[in-house]
């Protein structure tokens, strides 16, 4: 049996028209199926599959068990996570697919790559239908003391202005970097890096090698150069800190009232006013995070979040590897709600969400190119029954 007989079968398998009989023959098929074969032949049946016009509420479930997820095992109350971390994940997800070891819980997916050092080389999709594209261009815009705004696209590389005891220069398309010109006595200014959505995360470098990335929706207010005992920025949105480190200058980062303390180390705040918590998660070193009636002291690989009660709370087992996706060109879903996901994707594609009917109480879970076009991304959740609908930069969910 040839690439013909697994085409068709697959075919058959992703409209549901397959029988029990054709299943076993395919389960055959894949396990003496060679890699690239295989990879090339689901890769073709996956693009061909449209899920919102083929797909039942009984296929729905079956194709939710085999590529994403159902919920929670209702056995147990607890979320199942069946972990898929072979490259060849259309090999080890159709086999289970089909042969049918996969029981009800989640399943994490895989798209093409199953690590960050992959993600450079996953090809952008094209889109062939109402589609929206990642986006391919950093649309940053820095706000300088005076006032006057500088989009970095709009400029070249090389030298930017000066800022009190500071130059600024732009390295690449996502790269500026503050140097100090060693001028005394010069008037410390602030400036401000905003990334709108829709654009591609930046990478600063501040005027004492501090290095910090933004991503989409984000800002950061900075002075050009730094002072005094202390060095303090402030923060919206998610950014990334990699600090260098200066036992005589204590780094602080101010996210809507809440302080990260530091001397020299690597974390990670996210403080969007939409998500209703700030997470500060490290990820080597040590520090500090207060507000005014709370503090707490992070290790690496601990997580401290402020909730609505001004409360924070500590998590010692966060999953640093999603809290970092982002940075990694990832989107990297944690059994988090439709409503959480629409989160991420509305920032990153910068488009509105709107909901029609009662939202949805499912929770996915799965990693993902934040290179793919958004259809890419919603497809997966339109296999557990949640439907999307594209309309210029707006999306329609229901249920």
């Amino acid at each position: 049996m040839g690439d013909k007989n697994i085409a068709d079968l697959l075919g058959r398998f992703f409209k549901g028209k397959i029988t029990p009989e054709e299943k076993n023959i395919l389960a055959d098929l894949i396990s003496i199926s060679e890699d690239e074969e295989l990879d090339r032949l689901m890769e073709q049946a996956w693009d061909q599959f449209e899920p919102a016009e083929t797909v039942g509420i009984d296929q729905s479930r079956q194709m939710l068990q085999a590529i994403l997820m159902k919920g929670k095992d209702e056995e147990a109350g607890q979320s199942k996570v069946i972990n898929i971390r072979s490259r060849r994940w259309w090999r080890v997800g159709a086999a289970a697919i089909i042969i049918g070891i996969i029981g009800s819980g989640i399943l994490i997916f895989f798209n093409h790559s199953s690590s960050p050092k992959d993600v450079q080389n996953i090809a952008v999709v094209k889109p062939t239908k109402p589609d929206i594209a990642a986006p391919n261009s950093v649309n940053a815009v820095l706000t300088l003391a005076n006032g006057q705004q500088v989009v970095l696209d709009s400029v070249q590389n090389g030298a930017l202005a000066s800022q009190g005891a500071a130059s600024i220069s732009k390295l690449s398309s996502d790269k500026i970097a503050y140097n100090s010109t060693g001028a005394e006595n010069s008037k410390i200014e602030y400036n401000t890096l905003t990334v709108p959505r829709g654009s591609r995360i930046i990478h600063l470098v501040l005027a004492d090698g501090t290095s910090v990335f933004l991503n989409a929706a984000s800002s950061i207010t900075y002075p050009t150069a730094f002072s005094g005992n202390e060095r303090k920025v402030e923060v919206s949105g998610e950014a990334y800190f990699d600090v260098a480190r200066d036992p005589m200058k204590s780094f602080i980062v101010s996210a809507n009232g809440v302080n990260t303390e530091v001397l020299g180390t690597q974390f990670n705040v996210n403080a969007y006013n939409d998500d209703g918590s700030i997470d500060v998660t490290l990820l080597q070193g040590r520090v500090k995070i207060a507000n005014d009636e709370n503090s707490t002291i992070l290790a690496p690989g601990q997580q401290g979040q402020l909730n609505k009660k001004g409360k924070i709370d500590l998590n010692k087992d966060v999953d640093t590897d999603q809290v970092m996706a982002w940075k990694n060109g990832l989107f990297n879903f944690n059994n988090q709600s439709v409503e959480s996901i629409m989160l991420q994707i509305s920032r990153w594609y910068n488009v509105r969400v709107v909901y029609e009917g009662k939202r949805s109480e499912k929770h996915f879970s799965g990693i993902m190119s934040r290179n793919d076009n958004i259809s890419a991304v919603l497809k997966i959740m339109q296999l557990a029954g949640i439907q999307f609908k594209i309309e210029g930069d707006v999306i329609t969910v229901s249920q």
